[in-house]
């Protein structure tokens, strides 16, 4: 994955309590909760940050040191949101 891309949402998405839900307006209005890793890209996802940024701003999360897997937990996180047109890559 290309870490300089830029990602944005495609779609509604709602924040209620601590959970972060993706909302179909084609389908009545179908509510669709993400688990949290899922949630907080698209809550993120606003245009203007790059995955790089994106990897830099989850990293800073952990002050005593981010998990060894979290590069790959976010790029695969943004294979699936980017697979269902929840999220878009683009060059800016």
């Amino acid at each position: 994955m290309d870490h300089n891309h830029y990602f944005k949402r495609n779609a509604v998405y709602k924040v209620e309590k601590d959970e972060i839900s993706v909302v179909d307006v084609h389908e009545n209005n179908t509510i669709t909760p993400l688990d949290p890793w899922m949630g907080a890209v698209v809550s993120l996802a606003d245009g203007q940050h790059t995955i790089a940024q994106l990897i830099q701003h989850m990293t800073a999360q952990y002050p005593n040191g981010a998990p060894e897997n979290l590069v790959k937990t976010l790029e695969s996180v943004v294979d699936r949101l980017t697979e269902t047109d929840v999220v878009e890559l683009t060059l800016r």
